[in-house]
């Protein structure tokens, strides 16, 4: 059996608290078929960058 990652990097045009969206999306992905896990990256070094890789 084959493994997908999935990587989503976005660029934030204004310092926003998106982790409850972040939350949210995790959630609705876990009652899918086939997720495997997932985890959130932020850039210390250049505010506004996170990073989401998911594991299928």
């Amino acid at each position: 059996m084959a493994m997908i990652r999935v990587l989503i990097e976005r660029k934030l045009r204004k310092r926003e608290n998106i982790s409850k969206l972040i939350r949210q999306i995790r959630v609705a992905a876990m009652a899918q078929r086939g997720y495997i896990s997932g985890e959130t990256l932020f850039d210390t070094e250049e505010n506004g960058t996170i990073a989401v890789i998911s594991t299928w």
